[in-house]
């Protein structure tokens, strides 16, 4: 499958999404729609993370499907997601600012490593 989803934790507290090298933006709306059955599994909050950085390629149409993370995916997930390896370019012709797109429904947030995107998820649970 191109694009998959697990938990990263026993708690089910970050859902993490990880491309293929050759993935589409079907792919990866597909499996947001697919996920929302694990997210009904509990009743807390849930982080999502997406990692690009498998791929060979970014799909055309990054900007509106990037853009478009902004809308909720579940009413147990914040108003935000993480995305893993966005070249900063791409960033700056979404409209991101210091790596985060902010839009009125939420904000994406870019990061370059797994490590990085657990360590902004941790920053929110302190704020």
């Amino acid at each position: 499958m191109p694009m998959d989803f697990h938990w990263t934790d026993d708690s089910k507290t970050v859902l993490h999404f990880v491309a293929d090298p050759i993935w589409n933006w079907n792919d990866l709306h597909k499996n947001l729609r697919r996920s929302a059955l694990r997210i009904d599994e509990v009743n807390h909050a849930v982080e999502v993370i997406i990692d690009l950085t498998n791929s060979v390629r970014m799909p055309s149409g990054a900007i509106a499907h990037l853009r478009s993370l902004v809308r909720p995916l579940h009413k147990n997930t914040p108003a935000r997601k993480i995305v893993i390896g966005v070249p900063a370019a791409l960033q700056t012709d979404i409209g991101a600012i210091d790596h985060v797109y902010t839009a009125p429904t939420g904000h994406v947030y870019f990061t370059e490593s797994l490590e990085t995107a657990l360590a902004l998820i941790h920053s929110f649970s302190e704020a």
